[in-house]
């Protein structure tokens, strides 16, 4: 009973192996991923090799649970991929405690010349391994030996027997034992890997045990072609495994798992040619569904996930020559996340062929007029379990925004701007509306401002214009006025703000006109519109307005000049 607790534990333990996100030890080198040359991860020289002085079995064992054999390795050699000598940068004296986490967590060194060293290797615990024993006098036992022995050899031979494990042990040549988990042993317990170390004769990259009465111990089950399998969890291997399987080998397996689906990960992967496959396949819903076809040239990467309690594995080898292939997978029996079928006022979206299994997302879409009660909205199922309330569609909360009113123009337009807007449409229109108002300001200013300028401008060109007007007027005067004459000349002008005051104006002298005055005194002077002004061919004046003509002649005689009021700021009175 203690042996088969420790056999479950130690499969479900291996089912994270090649997990870890960020390795900094690895294997090179290796025609399995479980076994070849040490490199470590230095921030220096980044992947460096590891020189094998001082390297033992619990370095080797904190490298493989870095790489992710949790069980750790099974040697701290590697004799199928041979010696090699170091020249150059190479990690020295490793140190590794058994509380390591990381292998670059171990103490080392750092060194540029390696002065020939060999570098270090490991075979890490692959799947099946169940670790190295200590026994003695155990019951009901089957031996055989072989000349040639392999680990498939002996499994398969175990297997044949209706035996649970099959055990090699190193002592007189390599002997294969073979017993059930409820046999008796004098002696039998679990020790270090490192009493397991020899070679097998027949596969000089394989453990065979060790020496005396030190046995590694395998899972019977390990390279079985085909197979039914009704527990909650297990391991699949290739033919053979960890031999190679053969031309044209064909295999398949049924997996019916008491929970709701299935999860496979194929942890080795590593086929011989491109003809060669593995299809995973199920019955969901009365129809054939396939997981997935997996060759050397598009390899199962992915966790696979199926809808049903059973799932058809077939493995397909294809004609070839100098076969090398291998593969190794574990599965899972998972529970389904609660039903996510309705959410009232909107609906649940997923991309899932058959909801909710581990990795599957439920996306709530609200109603219009609707929004989520959440940041997420969005649900991920987890080993049965989801990571989040799913979000429910509540009504959406009306906003209202008004423009504030800008400078104190009796004239500026306030607009009132309602919206119906979740959260986010709030936040955006806030910033249309600041950004609209921003330019609809700039743009009132610089329309007042230009207005403003063509006032004051066209006020300074009128007031130029006057003064050009009073000028001319002036000349026009002078030219007109004879020199010691009694008469005058009177002329009427207009512009655009000069204009002359009233209808009638009184006519009052300014400068008397003597025979010694000279035209240069004389001051010009413009008349009312509504006074006729004009002057006889003999120089005196017509008077056609009635009452006025017995005056022109006094008038002519008194020398005097009249002068009319204007209505302006720059004019004045003559």
């Amino acid at each position: 009973m203690e042996f088969q607790v420790f056999l479950v534990s130690t499969i479900l333990v291996a089912f994270n192996a090649h997990r870890t996100v960020q390795q900094t030890g690895k294997l090179t080198n290796g025609t399995t991923p479980y076994e070849g040359r040490v490199e470590m991860l230095t921030e220096k020289y980044g992947w460096t090799p590891v020189c094998d002085e001082h390297w033992d079995m619990s370095d080797a064992d904190v490298l493989c649970r870095d790489i992710g054999y949790m069980e750790g390795a099974m040697s701290h050699d590697s004799p199928r991929t041979g010696d090699v000598t170091l020249s150059t940068s190479c990690v020295v004296n490793v140190t590794c405690k058994a509380s390591s986490t990381t292998f670059q967590e171990c103490s080392h060194n750092i060194i540029s010349d390696c002065n020939d060293c060999y570098q270090a290797k490991a075979t890490c615990n692959f799947y099946g391994y169940h670790g190295c024993y200590y026994f003695s006098n155990c019951d009901n036992s089957v031996w055989t030996g072989h000349d040639n022995m392999t680990i498939q050899y002996c499994v398969e031979f175990c297997r044949n027997n209706d035996t649970s494990i099959a055990m090699l042990n190193g002592a007189y040549g390599s002997e294969c034992i073979c017993r059930d988990l409820n046999s008796t042993c004098t002696e039998w317990s679990n020790v270090s890997n490192a009493e397991c170390n020899q070679v097998c004769p027949g596969a000089d990259w394989q453990i065979c045990g060790g020496d005396a009465y030190f046995a590694s111990v395998y899972d019977v089950q390990m390279g079985a072609c085909g197979g039914e399998y009704h527990n909650q969890t297990g391991t699949i291997y290739s033919p053979y495994f960890p031999g190679y399987y053969e031309t044209d080998d064909y295999c398949d397996w049924t997996i019916k798992s008491q929970e709701d689906i299935i999860s496979i990960r194929f942890t080795i992967f590593d086929l011989a040619t491109d003809d060669d496959y593995v299809n995973v396949t199920e019955m969901y819903q009365g129809e054939e569904r396939v997981l997935g076809t997996f060759s050397k040239a598009f390899p199962a990467n992915d966790d696979i996930f199926s809808c049903s309690r059973d799932v058809l594995i077939v493995f397909q080898a294809n004609d070839g020559e100098n076969q090398n292939g291998i593969f190794a997978l574990d599965f899972s029996g998972r529970m389904r996340c609660d039903n996510h079928s309705e959410v009232e006022n909107g609906e649940i979206i997923t991309d899932s062929d058959c909801p909710y299994r581990t990795g599957d997302i439920a996306t709530v879409v609200c109603k219009p007029g609707y929004e989520t009660n959440s940041s997420q909205q969005s649900v991920e199922c987890q080993d049965g379990i989801w990571n989040d309330t799913l979000p429910q569609c509540v009504e959406r909360i009306q906003t209202t925004t008004t423009v504030p009113s800008i400078g104190t123009s009796e004239e500026f337009i306030s607009t009132e701007l309602q919206t119906t807007a979740s959260t986010s449409d709030t936040s955006e229109l806030s910033i249309g509306l600041i950004f609209g108002v921003t330019i609809g300001v700039t743009g009132f200013v610089v329309l007042v401002t230009v207005l403003i300028l063509l006032v004051i401008r066209r006020r300074r060109k009128a007031g130029l214009r006057n003064k050009d007007d009073a000028s001319s007027s002036v000349d026009f005067v002078k030219d007109t006025i004879h020199t010691g004459g009694t008469g005058r000349e009177n002329h009427q002008y207009e512009t655009i703000d000069d204009r002359m005051i009233g209808n009638a104006h009184e006519m009052k002298p300014v400068v008397s006109i003597t025979p010694d005055s000279v035209p240069s005194e004389i001051v010009p002077n413009d008349q009312p519109e509504n006074v006729n002004n004009s002057v006889s061919e003999t120089g005196s004046p017509l008077a056609t307005t009635p009452g006025l003509e017995a005056d022109v002649p006094e008038r002519s005689q008194s020398g005097f000049v009249e002068n009319i009021a204007y209505e302006g700021v720059d004019h004045h009175r003559f």
